[in-house]
């Protein structure tokens, strides 16, 4: 019997960030491709900056992907900036590389994925529109 590791969708939340896009599907497979192409190294620059002790930098940048995940659906790659925006405001530098591990599992998802046509959110007058 083989095992099998439970990995969430990494667009979990593909749906809504289409329908709050106006329903327009190319827009937001046109977005994720843009982010996995200039994001793709985040990971690096996050664990740099955390590294460094530039603590204050590394939070605004995790709140900044925090939002660019949650508005592209990336729910779980959402959370895994915001776990590590709040340890930073916390002072709980120790969670630090247990979380940015978490990130960087999530953005490799997130990056190695392919987005393509299938949102329920279609048909809405607005699809194709480019």
């Amino acid at each position: 019997m083989s095992t099998k590791t439970f990995a969430p969708d990494p667009f979990s939340g593909r749906n809504e960030a289409i329908c709050r896009l106006g329903g327009l599907e190319d827009l937001y497979i046109k977005s994720v491709k843009s982010f996995q192409a200039n994001y793709q190294d985040s990971h690096a620059v996050l664990s740099g900056l955390v590294n460094q002790k530039r603590y204050e930098e590394a939070r605004i940048y995790a709140h900044s992907l925090k939002g660019l995940a949650a508005t592209l659906g990336m729910q779980n790659l959402s959370l895994c900036c915001q776990s590590i925006e709040n340890a930073i405001i916390g002072g709980n530098y120790n969670e630090l590389p247990y979380l940015l591990r978490s990130y960087e599992i999530s953005l490799f998802q997130v990056i190695q994925s392919k987005v393509d046509h299938n949102s329920s959110c279609v048909g809405t007058g607005l699809s194709g529109l480019k």
